[in-house]
Formats: structure tokens, sequence, C-alpha cells
């Protein structure tokens, strides 16, 4: 399962993107270098909060 919810925010010339993922049994959000690619998901919900400024110019 995976939940994406996000907000993009724009003024003139810069951009702000905020977004929060939230995955169960999502292989690219458990720690990969603890577990390794083919040890499986775990069943624990985990979050990841992202935020992007950008100035275009």
């Amino acid at each position: 399962m995976l939940n994406t919810t996000a907000c993009l925010v724009s003024a003139g010339p810069t951009c702000t993107c905020v977004d929060l993922i939230a995955g169960k049994n999502a292989s690219f959000m458990d720690d990969l270098l603890a577990t390794g690619m083919g040890q499986g998901c775990g069943d624990e919900w985990e979050m990841n909060f992202n935020i992007n400024f950008e100035y275009c110019f």
C-alpha cells in the first residue's frame, strides 16, 4: 500500500513542493542496507517527508 499527499506552491520564479509518502510493504521504503533487497518488506507503515525548493532563472 502506498499513499502520497503533496502540495505545490509557486510565486514568480520560485516553487516549493511538500509531500508526505506513507507506505506499507513497499520495498523502496525499507532500510535496504540493513535488510537487503531480497529480504522482503515489513508490515509496518513507514513515512517519508520531502520539501523541495526551486528557483528558476
